[in-house]
């Protein structure tokens, strides 16, 4: 029939039965990180099947980890000269290479748009599965280093009323086996590690136990947040997520985020423009005016008095020319909406309510009409 073939489109490419099973032998490579063995396998496969879906992008994936290991040979999976193999790294600091080489990964395959996700969860698994065993190795006694979070603005320390506030009933004793340690950022790892391979219970005993060594650290606060969101703990999430972003916006990795909650908040904030390092510092704001971040809690006299600091700083801080002054203005409105809700939560006067919304409008009219209408 004339133009049928123009309304149907071409006919949906129907890969034959031996492409399958060699794209099955394709995904275990990967995941065990045999690069080389996947890409032997990916060009048999292009030989048999030229069309088929998502392959060359998966060569191009492999490839990018072949690279990794020539460059180290020793690591797992490598095949490089076994002479050099002792000037691998090992412990905590491969653990640390591991991670860093899939945070470039996920650009790299951000760019390739037809990547299986077969392929994808093949080598995160290889990838994280490798990190935990790095750093379960070093134990608690690594000195890891970074534990900090370089809070700043003046930082609530609500992360410890934060568990209580989400209601979710999870038994506080320490992660019994002993990968756990002391070392709050070393537990943070640990964790993101476990959440990477789709521990997410595991993942959130480590970061509860990171989290009651260090009780201001906005990575930790994150990590906890997107835990409890990907086990569908709405609210634990919404409290966790809310304390993070008041503490260190900028210290909460967006990237390593799989939680929906934050990505597609974040993804409305691109749309109207905001980009990285302020869209980190929007994310709050929006998700009080938009109803995410819409858990409270009541704060402690200590923390309340933090907050009028902080708020006080931030306002001359706010006018000053360049990225400071910019960076100054989203903490400051979160600070605002922080403040009206302990006045709403004590019984406040209804005036010293008007009173941070009217700073509220002189700092933002747009925020604040989103907010109050």
């Amino acid at each position: 029939m004339r133009g049928e073939h123009a309304r149907h489109g071409k006919a949906a490419h129907s890969p034959p039965p031996e492409a399958h099973e060699i794209f099955d032998t394709v995904c275990q490579a990967l995941r065990e990180g045999l690069f080389a063995e996947a890409i032997d396998a990916l060009e048999s496969l292009l030989e048999h099947d030229v069309e088929f879906p998502g392959a060359a992008s998966a060569l191009k994936c492999a490839g990018f980890w072949r690279e990794q290991q020539e460059r180290d040979p020793g690591a797992p999976g490598g095949s490089g000269d076994p002479r050099r193999a002792g000037s691998a790294l090992e412990g905590f600091e491969r653990g640390e290479q591991l991670l860093g080489q899939w945070r470039l990964f996920q650009a790299f395959a951000a760019r390739l748009a037809d990547t299986p996700e077969r392929c994808l969860f093949a080598i995160k698994q290889f990838v994280f599965s490798s990190a935990l065993a790095s750093y379960s190795a070093t134990g608690g006694g690594s000195g890891a280093t970074g534990g900090g979070s370089g809070a700043t603005g003046g930082g609530s320390g609500a992360a410890g009323a934060g568990f209580d506030a989400a209601g979710s009933g999870r038994d506080e004793a320490a992660p019994s086996d002993a990968e756990a340690g002391e070392d709050p950022y070393l537990l943070l790892q640990i964790g993101r590690c476990h959440k990477g391979l789709g521990n997410y219970e595991r993942a959130i005993e480590c970061l509860e136990h990171a989290n009651r060594q260090t009780r201001e650290d906005a990575r930790v606060l994150a990590e906890l947040a997107d835990c409890y969101s990907l086990v569908n703990e709405s609210r634990a999430a919404k409290v966790f997520f809310r304390e993070a972003f008041y503490v260190d916006p900028q210290a909460v990795d967006l990237a390593g985020l799989e939680s929906p909650l934050v990505n597609r908040l974040a993804a409305r904030l691109r749309e109207k423009g905001y980009v990285e390092p302020l869209l980190n510092e929007w994310i709050p704001v929006y998700g009080a005016v938009w109803g995410v971040f819409n858990v409270k809690r009541e704060m402690k006299p200590l923390e309340f008095g933090k907050l009028k600091q902080a708020i006080y700083h931030l306002e001359k801080e706010r006018r000053i020319p360049g990225p400071e002054g910019e960076r100054a203005v989203p903490r400051l409105i979160n600070r605002y909406f922080w403040l009206i809700d302990h006045y709403l939560t004590t019984g406040e006067p209804r005036e010293r309510v008007e009173e941070v919304l009217q700073k509220l409008k002189e700092t933002d009219p747009v925020v604040h009409e989103a907010y109050t209408t």
